[in-house]
């Protein structure tokens, strides 16, 4: 799993955590909700003002987001059998 997955995947379970739906995450960060579901899924980088806008929604800072992103990024490497 690479930092934009983890990221994507961090953001998911936050969003979780807190009852809220991607597509509602999307309406309270004003952004495009198809864009957001393209940053969740890692099909794009997200952009560090979309990531500051879901950030503030979840009531996390976005530096938290990607520290938590990094730590699941490196578990995720140090359990996957090489090769996969």
């Amino acid at each position: 799993m690479n930092l934009t997955e983890a990221l994507g995947a961090e953001i998911r379970a936050e969003a979780a955590a807190q009852r809220i739906t991607i597509a509602e995450l999307a309406k309270r960060a004003d952004v495009n909700r198809s864009s957001l579901y393209t940053w969740i899924d890692a099909k794009t980088a997200f952009p560090v003002q979309g990531l500051e806008a879901v950030a503030n929604v979840l009531r996390v800072r976005a530096s938290e987001l990607v520290a938590r992103a990094e730590q699941r990024s490196r578990t995720h490497r140090s359990v996957t059998p090489a090769g996969q």
